[in-house]
């Protein structure tokens, strides 16, 4: 990587001490011989690692190990993609990759990133069950569009009526299909349905973190009976 190198998205090459290495993950589709760039879980080495987790035995010998040589490494449970330059990018999550009863794969935040740079979307959080072949998106909407949107269709109901209103979502469903569409999204990883929300998620509610990221466990359980409606409705 060059000095003068602006361009973005990736993390740079690692610094001295520091060591990693890609890790075939091959339930989830990625490995070292991907093309057009080298695929895999990031696992990173050095003095710089720690022993483990605090009071979590388990979950330390899962996660770390040492080699023969005596170097600490630790499994990050990110996927990485290596270019020919050098630099790594986290391309996805370990955890947020979900096996359907199709027995396919399919990356949650990677179509909730997709999906965010749609005009109605604010926030977002895709959901699966056990023993399910689809998805549902909770959505959070972005009022300004949604209010837009309802003038466009003569409708003068209040925000929270119209997160309910047949129309809206149908609007706002084909409008999501069209962007999974453009994102190149394969037919299991559009939604199925979608959950117009009423709540804002925020920090002070804890459906954020502090970095401003969706705790998902948070919304999935604050919305799990709505959840469970709309999947016996499939």
């Amino acid at each position: 990587m060059m000095i003068d190198d602006l361009s973005y998205g990736r993390t740079g090459v690692p610094l001295n001490d520091f060591k990693y290495y890609l890790d075939d993950w091959h339930e989830g589709g990625y490995t070292t011989k991907d093309e057009p760039n080298p695929r895999g879980e990031i696992v990173v080495g050095g003095p710089t690692i720690a022993l483990g987790y605090y009071n979590k035995p388990e979950e330390t010998e899962k996660d770390f190990y040492t080699d023969d040589e005596g170097c600490r490494w630790f499994c990050t449970g990110d996927i990485g993609e290596v270019f020919p330059d050098g630099t790594l990018k986290i391309i996805d999550r370990k955890k947020d990759l979900v096996k359907l009863a199709n027995g396919e794969y399919i990356s949650l935040g990677k179509i909730e990133t997709g999906l965010r740079s749609s005009d109605y979307v604010e926030n977002i959080c895709v959901v699966t069950e056990p023993f399910c072949s689809n998805i549902i998106a909770l959505i959070m909407p972005n009022r300004l569009a949604l209010m837009e949107l309802a003038t466009k269709l003569n409708l003068k109901h209040e925000f929270m009526q119209l997160c309910d209103d047949p129309l809206i979502n149908g609007e706002i469903w084909k409008s999501i299909q069209r962007k999974c569409q453009q994102l190149g999204f394969k037919k299991r990883e559009c939604p199925s349905k979608i959950i117009l929300v009423k709540e804002e998620w925020t920090q002070a509610n804890n459906m954020l973190t502090a970095a401003s990221k969706m705790r998902r466990k948070t919304v999935v359980d604050f919305y799990k009976d709505t959840i469970k409606s709309t999947f016996r409705d499939l």
